[in-house]
């Protein structure tokens, strides 16, 4: 069976649910500036755009599934065709043909048909996959054999060749309907040739060779649903690993947007232009003063206070990073002060493969706070003192112990007054 694997409407949150994300957004609005973006990107474009958020109209409007697009794709075909038959019809009868009004009627109400079911889809949401439903499938591809078929057989002789219109029904039967559908609709596309072979010898043709021109053309039917059969489905398993694959892709990028920004050490992705692309919390807490800095995309050049940091930027773009792996800078504090930080970064695109298939190379500056790292190392230091003091009392307690063990056993045995007072020295 050739399906296509269509996007179907999501879910809707339950209450509970809903109810904690508005508080949990809430609890989050109130560390935020009132005018701030989302504080890290998923995806970071060129340099000056923003990322599309959740609230974007492309989420808003999700694209097409393929079975979407060829569902589509055969219903304009077949408005187009309708409307091509219908001027057939009244061009032929216009220069002088034989005017076959069975045929004209029929042709103006399959353009009719056809135009409206052009239309309609897109406001029903017809077409949505994975196969053709039942009544979809009567309009589109049953009407098409009917129509053609009679068309066929009303005038065989007719300058019009109504045989090649039966390819449509059986190609977008194969692509759009199972297996089952798509040859039957194949059989009775090739019934029909036949019918009208057979009706060709009553008129005094040669049986032998109209009937080896339906055979053929029959057998073509078949081949053509067959392919285009294995080509959907080969399609639709594509799609559906590809899909599958970006839905890997967005749980990913939405765990590492969740991990960076609840990072206690500060992130900045910075180009070469001294463009801010990406922060998050942490970074823009420790590039302002109080509250947060603004919220990415911003410039490091035009604030003085983080001029510092911009050139410790441009000194790793310009040799590739600092030598001893880390770097220190001070910012600025209105105050007077200054807030030391210790630098560390990474570049993206560095080989040239790359820097082929990323395009640009971007920097991404891990920041601590100084004083974070001093307290934690002091930290370290008094749990190290901590486990060697222990290591030490143990050593002293365990000879102690067996000390107070043997005198115990001699203050049993000690008969005169020197020999207690000695073991109650040796107790003390």
């Amino acid at each position: 069976m050739s399906q296509f694997a269509a996007r179907g409407p999501q879910p809707a949150a339950a209450p509970g649910v809903a109810g904690a994300e508005r508080r949990r957004q809430g609890r989050r609005a109130t560390d935020r500036s009132s005018d701030a973006a989302p504080t890290w990107r998923g995806t970071l474009g060129p340099a000056g755009e923003a990322a599309p958020g959740p609230g974007s109209r492309r989420d808003a409007q999700p694209e097409p599934s393929a079975f979407q697009r060829f569902f589509r794709l055969f219903v304009g075909a077949r408005a187009v065709i309708g409307l091509a038959l219908l001027l057939a019809q009244g061009a032929g009868s216009a220069l002088g043909g034989r005017a076959l009004w069975p045929a004209m009627t029929l042709s103006a109400g399959y353009a009719v048909q056809a135009l409206l079911l052009w239309l309609l889809p897109r406001w029903r949401g017809a077409g949505v996959g994975p196969t053709l439903s039942v009544p979809i499938t009567a309009a589109t591809v049953g009407v098409d054999v009917v129509v053609f078929s009679v068309l066929h057989l009303l005038d065989p002789a007719s300058g019009f060749n109504y045989v090649a219109l039966l390819v449509l029904p059986v190609l977008m039967a194969a692509v759009l309907t199972p297996r089952v559908t798509s040859l039957g609709t194949a059989a009775a596309a090739a019934l029909v040739l036949l019918g009208g072979a057979w009706r060709g010898t009553l008129a005094g043709g040669d049986m032998a060779v109209l009937m080896m021109q339906a055979g053929l053309a029959g057998i073509g039917l078949f081949v053509i649903a067959l392919l285009a059969g294995e080509l959907a489905g080969r399609l639709a398993r594509e799609e559906a690993a590809a899909r599958g694959s970006l839905e890997l892709a967005r749980q990913q990028a939405q765990l590492n947007r969740l991990v960076i920004e609840q990072m206690a050490d500060g992130v900045l992705v910075i180009d070469r232009r001294m463009r801010v692309r990406a922060a998050n919390p942490a970074a823009r807490r420790l590039l302002a003063d109080q509250g947060l800095a603004p919220a990415a995309p911003f410039e490091l050049a035009p604030v003085p206070a983080w001029q510092p940091l911009a050139a410790a930027v441009g000194d790793a773009f310009e040799f590739g990073g600092w030598g001893e792996g880390t770097r220190e800078a001070g910012l600025p504090l209105p105050g007077g002060g200054e807030r030391r930080l210790r630098l560390r970064a990474r570049f993206t695109g560095r080989r040239a493969e790359d820097r082929l298939a990323a395009g640009e190379e971007l920097c991404v500056l891990f920041l601590e706070d100084l004083r974070t790292v001093q307290a934690r190392t002091r930290q370290e230091k008094l749990a190290a003192m901590g486990r060697v003091s222990a290591g030490i009392a143990h050593e002293i307690r365990n000879p102690l112990a067996a000390i107070a063990q043997a005198n115990a056993l001699m203050e049993e045995d000690a008969a005169t007054p020197d020999q207690q007072r000695l073991t109650r020295i040796v107790a003390d």
